[in-house]
């Protein structure tokens, strides 16, 4: 976390499939803040790429004209929306 030296890191394990990775910290005690930053099981983290991902690929649209809106929802939820 910027600005953190206290903070705890988040690990990326190989999961058992082999194919794919999960993300994994030490939640004790809130973990310094991270609960609460990438959520308990990196599920915020998780949304957060997925979004930027998603915004990145969008930059073909955008250059065409169309328009992008991040939302956030009431549960916390991120959803990019594009409008043409």
């Amino acid at each position: 976390m910027p600005g953190d030296e206290q903070a705890y890191q988040v690990g990326v394990i190989q999961a058992a499939d082999g194919h794919s990775f999960d993300l994994s910290f030490d939640a004790w005690a809130g973990a310094g803040g991270m609960v609460e930053k990438v959520g308990k099981n990196c599920e915020k983290l998780a949304q957060e790429y997925s979004a930027q991902v998603a915004e990145i690929e969008a930059q073909e649209l955008l250059s065409q004209g169309w328009t992008m809106e991040r939302q956030t929802q009431a549960n916390g939820d991120i959803q990019i929306v594009l409008v043409q």
